[in-house]
This record gives structure tokens, sequence and C-alpha cells, in this order.
């Protein structure tokens, strides 16, 4: 069957210029970050356990959005269900988001054009299959968010803008989200719909 890519019209286009250092930082899952800022690339740990269960919520090796600046200085990181900011404390205006954390890839970032301290954050509810106690099969699909962030707010610690945080763009979609860098520094948001052979593109 013929795969037929839909390009959502909306006002907002992810276009951004990846500088070397801004993925810098990589969580890894169970506390564990890698830092390619150093030479050899080195790797650290949030030892306290409860540090952990504030930051992550869950043991969880789920996927996670880590936002670093130019110098690779992390600027904040989503696990799915908040946004913490660099010294991983609760997001201000993010702590009423209410993303799945069984998503499989439940939220990607991507720098606002023109704008020095904004991003959009991408973030997807569900989105996957639930087996019931009689293994009936019941499909979640997921739903698209964003939201965007301001670096700007809270003395340089970040904060979502109320009137931007948690806006709908679609529905019906599996868990997963992945940002391709595309021309001229532009960035296309792909997902792909629930039992059907569509991608969606933003």
């Amino acid at each position: 069957m013929l795969r037929v890519c839909f390009v959502l019209v909306l006002f907002l286009v992810p276009i951004v210029g990846f500088a070397q250092m801004q993925n810098n930082i990589w969580y890894l899952g169970f506390g564990n970050f890698v830092n390619f800022n150093t030479r050899p690339p080195t790797i650290s740990y949030i030892s306290d356990k409860k540090v952990r269960a504030t930051l992550f919520q869950v043991e969880s090796d789920a996927p996670n959005s880590v936002v670093s600046d130019t110098n690779g200085s992390l600027l904040y990181i989503s696990n799915g269900y908040t946004v913490f900011d660099s010294s991983f404390q609760i997001m201000q205006g993010s702590e009423s988001l209410e993303i799945s954390n069984f998503s499989p890839m439940p939220c990607v970032s991507a720098k606002i054009p023109g704008e020095v301290n904004q991003y959009y954050l991408f973030s997807l509810k569900n989105g996957f299959v639930s087996y019931g106690s009689d293994y009936s099969i019941k499909y979640l699909p997921g739903e698209l968010y964003f939201s965007i962030i301001d670096m700007g707010l809270n003395n340089g610690k970040g904060g979502m803008l109320e009137d931007k945080k948690f806006v709908k763009l679609y529905s019906g979609l599996v868990g997963k989200l992945v940002l391709v860098r595309g021309v001229c520094g532009s960035i296309w948001l792909l997902s792909h719909e629930m039992n059907s052979n569509r991608y969606v593109c933003i």
C-alpha cells in the first residue's frame, strides 16, 4: 500500500541549528549520565535514591529528552512525566504535564527558530497496546502535544509558558517520536499513525 505522508501545516515549524555541544549530555537510564564535553567522555551517577525517585519518578531506562546550551551545559531534562532544570528540580510550570510513562519515546525537544531562550517540547501521551486480564488487546492511540520552555524565566533555570503548555496537535499515533535533521538546519518531527501505513510529519 502507498505510504502517505501528512504534512501538518501549523504555526510552528521547528527549525534549529545544532551546535556541536548542544547534544553533549545523554541520559542512559537509572540515574546515569554520559558527558561528551570531556575527553574521554565521563559517566556520572545520582547515588541518592531519594533524588533519583524525585527526578525520574521510577527507576526507569525509558528515553529522555536532554537539552544543553551551546557550551554543552545542561539546561533541562524531561522524562515523559515532567521537566527538570539543570539542578534537577521540577521546572516552573511543568508540574501538571500529563505524559504517559508507558510511551516508548515520550518526548523530544527542538529549539525555536529566531528565539534565544525558547524551546519546543513535543510530548506523546499513550500510543501503545495494552493487554487485559483476559488477554484481550486494547489500543491506546497516542496524542501529540507541544509545550514551550523559556530558559529566560526563573533566573535562568527556565519555565513553561502557561498559555503554551500541553497544546494538542494530533491524535491516533503510535508511541514513538523522532526528530530528523532536514536541509538548511530544519528539523522534522516524525511519528506513525496507529493501525495504519501512514506517517505524520511536522
